[in-house]
């Protein structure tokens, strides 16, 4: 099986690529490269074709959706501050790029589309009850509401085999590695004996390590076409609080930890989200709770493997 993965050099799509690659798929990964080539792709690798590219080049997409049999789409502008930094920019690729690739794919002989989405779509749940997929969509940021108008879209557009998948807040370390994700950035703070700051410690979050992530992927990609076709699932490992997030962060690194709360903050999103749906047709998480991804991150800044884990670079903003 070949697959085409866009967003290929990016904090999800390094870990995706390496892991397909390793279960022997084929993969041709897209990737404009704004942080560049993750250093452990430098070395020819067997199964994958690497280029560079935009996902706006409907050419492009053209050219290499003729050699695949399915199709992960990642590619994007990622999160609030990355899409309030250039917001045309955000629209173009998160929105009207991915309508384009759509209409192509109408006439492309294309097994299954992949469209990554995320919990985010939910945004604020006044009842603290768990969402589900049918559970009605708040998106509150651009990110999230333009994630929401490109399932909208294919859900009424593309006439073949989609599954949409709305993963939770991402943790765990990457080849293209990210410090701008909660746990990721606590993790950091405290190797690094900085202080921490957190919005709104009452609200809930779903989330999920890396490598749960990428192995649930692959579950999409094996699994039988009827459990899979036009199918909406959310893949969450667990949901916390961010209060009880600093306490099993304490937790599992035996250490006494502080927070310094800040009530003052543009983002209100409270929602705790289901994952019942995807477990019960495909299995339980590998990991399900964060904890080996709260000791790999930790760990990783702790002994120096980040030169400078602050940089821009290990963030969603493209300083190009």
């Amino acid at each position: 099986m070949k697959i085409l993965v866009t967003g290929a050099f990016g904090y999800l799509g390094s870990s995706l690529v390496l892991y397909l690659l390793k279960k022997n798929y084929k993969v041709v990964a897209l990737d404009i490269m704004n942080f560049g080539l993750p250093s452990i792709f430098y070395k020819n690798k067997k199964n994958l074709e690497i280029v560079q590219g935009d996902i706006g080049d409907i050419d492009l997409i053209k050219k290499l959706l003729k050699k695949v049999d399915k199709f992960i789409h990642l590619a994007g502008i990622v999160g609030e501050e990355a899409c309030k930094k250039n917001i045309p920019q955000s629209k173009k690729t998160n929105y009207l790029d991915i309508k384009k690739i759509v209409k192509t794919l109408n006439n492309q002989n294309l097994s299954h589309l992949i469209y990554v989405s995320t919990c985010s779509n939910y945004g604020l749940n006044s009842k603290n009850k768990f969402l589900n997929e049918d559970s009605v969509l708040k998106p509150l940021s651009i990110y999230a509401k333009q994630k929401v108008s490109i399932e909208k879209y294919i859900i009424k557009n593309y006439k073949k085999n989609y599954t949409i998948l709305r993963l939770g807040t991402l943790c765990g370390l990457s080849p293209r590695m990210r410090f701008d994700l909660l746990i990721n950035e606590i993790c950091r703070n405290i190797a690094l004996n900085h202080n921490i700051d957190l919005y709104s410690p009452s609200s809930w979050r779903p989330y999920l390590t890396i490598d749960d992530a990428v192995i649930s992927l692959e579950k999409i990609i094996k699994a039988n076409k009827r459990l899979t076709k036009n199918k909406i699932f959310n893949i969450v490992g667990e949901n916390l609080k961010k209060s009880d997030l600093i306490e099993r962060v304490s937790k599992v690194l035996k250490k006494r930890i502080k927070f310094k709360e800040k009530k003052v903050s543009s983002d209100i999103r409270d929602y705790k989200v289901s994952g019942r749906k995807f477990i019960k047709m495909f299995g339980k998480m590998k990991y399900g709770k964060i904890n080996p991804a709260i000791i790999e991150v930790y760990n990783s800044v702790k002994n120096g493997y980040f030169y400078d884990s602050y940089s821009k670079k290990h963030t969603a903003i493209n300083e190009k």
